[in-house]
């Protein structure tokens, strides 16, 4: 392919600088060239080349923060490919060494204590993690090499030699150009210095958008697998996970895509917690327009009671989505006590998105700081699972000085009144108090919900618009956990199932050896 596409450029090549030279036109043509190559030059020194899509490390909505820490570490591979030869690039066990390298890398980052950190995987995690590596390196190679079903690995290898033979069929035309022109020696200096260089880095670009590629497919799912999310297998991990495209359908870049799990039906469980007397009945009356329906309540609990609500979608997702909304008891200023830490805990546990409210014209938070500190150690505890995004809802901001004053709509982004700029600032007084917990908190948020309807703002403006930005990542806390359940909700019927089938497999061997 590659002598039949060569041979008439290099016929036309020669022919046509042959009539040039007889018409005496070549005097008048020799500058293109230089010129063009000059300027190829000029322009790829001044327009760099970008990897910004490259080498983007891989993630996923349903990563943990544990999970995003590891990430970092495949980016720092990634990152390693300025320093990676076009040779090594070409060489399948340079690729090999690197998948070893990254699995034990994030293997220690998973399992720090162990002497060896290979020993805490299952061998089905193991075995669901190489069947998706190979897939997504199947439609990797597929779609983004060209002439790949042709593709043999003695040519792969040579593809990092590529400028010695395209440089020897080069020299032999410019050998014959000398003999028409001694002036193309001057040209072929100056293309040695330009063409050259470029022609270099285009081949070491392509090089390396490919190893970026590998690699961030290659970590995404050794995350997967020391995140225990593959230890039910590829199917189940694929049923949970992958859009509904299904596992191994290319993008119109060729690139496998990262799985992004369906969201657009999966229940977000929202819940409400907050001192008494914070206002947490009246904004359940405000975001329900006051038609709460009781559907149940949790589990071995006397107070904690649960509402269903239908929000739209937004523009990031589509239709209506189903919001249940978790009223908890609330709590002292002291903070809660024995059993009210139960009630609360069943209720926070549940809940994929948290709205802490809190009182806007009471500076104290300390209360809600051990709230949130009990959020957050309880995810300690549970690496595996992605802690809910927290909204502070800041109630009874009419309250705030000058209190006689209310005239509602309030731009707190640009507040112009001494009423709106009071607001603004204690808004950013809560995220100071309460900043220990950024890792939590996404938004702070103002809202007066009492039981005047002249004096109710804020459900429109700041609370449903900041439920909407995290119903995203909410969906992903649900169905993370709704995975993590199910999985380990089915062992023994799998079990039972592996028995069946191991049982009869070892029957059938035993009645074919009695019959050979």
């Amino acid at each position: 392919m590659g002598v039949l596409f060569s041979v008439p450029v290099l016929l036309y090549f020669v022919c046509g600088a042959f009539a040039l030279w007889k018409t005496g036109l070549l005097v008048w043509l020799w500058w293109i060239l230089p010129v063009c190559w000059g300027l190829t030059y000029f322009l790829a020194k001044l327009w760099p080349v970008s990897r910004a899509v490259d080498e983007l490390p891989p993630s996923a909505a349903h990563f943990t923060d544990r999970d995003a820490g590891a990430a970092k570490i495949v980016l720092q591979f990634q990152k390693q490919v300025d320093n990676i030869t076009p040779k090594d690039l070409t060489d399948m066990h340079f690729y090999l060494r690197q998948f070893e390298a990254l699995s034990k890398k994030l293997a220690e980052y998973y399992h720090p204590e162990a002497a060896d950190p290979f020993s805490s995987l299952t061998i089905p995690e193991i075995a669901a993690a190489v069947r998706l590596v190979a897939d997504d390196l199947e439609q990797l190679v597929l779609h983004s090499i060209p002439g790949s079903r042709l593709l043999t690995v003695k040519q792969w290898r040579s593809f990092g030699d590529t400028p010695k033979w395209v440089n020897r069929i080069r020299n032999s035309v410019w050998a014959g150009s000398f003999l028409l022109n001694p002036l193309n020696i001057a040209r072929y200096g100056f293309s040695r210095v330009t063409v050259d260089k470029v022609g270099t880095n285009l081949q070491s670009e392509v090089l390396a958008g490919l190893y970026l590629r590998f690699i961030r497919q290659v970590g995404f799912y050794l995350i997967e697998m020391n995140s225990g999310r593959l230890r039910g297998g590829a199917d189940v991990y694929r049923n949970a996970f992958e859009e509904q495209s299904g596992a191994g359908q290319s993008t119109t870049s060729g690139v496998a895509p990262v799985p992004r799990q369906n969201l657009a039906s999966r229940p977000v469980t929202i819940g409400i917690v907050g001192q008494v007397s914070a206002g947490k009945s009246s904004l359940i009356n405000y975001l329900t327009g006051g038609q709460q329906a009781v559907v149940d309540r949790l589990p071995e609990t006397s107070y904690v009671q649960r509402y269903a609500l239908s929000v739209s979608a937004g523009e990031n997702l589509q239709g209506t989505v189903t919001v249940d909304l978790l009223d908890s008891p609330g709590y002292g200023v002291d903070g809660a006590n024995a059993n009210q830490q139960t009630e609360i805990r069943t209720a926070l546990e549940s809940s994929d998105i948290i709205l802490l409210v809190t009182d806007g014209h009471s500076p104290s938070k300390a209360a809600d700081a051990a709230t949130l500190s009990q959020v957050k150690t309880w995810y300690a505890d549970h690496p595996n699972l992605k802690p809910p995004p927290v909204v502070v809802v800041l109630t009874h901001v009419d309250l705030i000085p000058p209190a006689m004053q209310w005239s509602p709509p309030y731009q707190l982004d640009r507040p112009q009144t001494p009423k709106a700029k009071n607001i603004a600032d204690a808004i950013a007084w809560t995220k100071e108090e309460l900043g220990q917990f950024s890792d939590l908190v996404v938004d702070v948020v103002a809202v007066c919900s009492g039981p005047e309807e002249s004096r109710r703002w804020g459900l429109q403006e700041n609370v449903l618009p900041a439920i909407m930005r995290n119903l995203e990542s909410g969906q992903s806390v649900a169905l993370l956990e709704a995975f993590e359940r199910s999985v380990d909700d089915k062992w023994a019927s799998t079990l039972v199932d592996q028995l069946k089938t191991g049982g009869k497999q070892l029957l059938e061997l035993w009645l074919e050896k009695k019959r050979g």
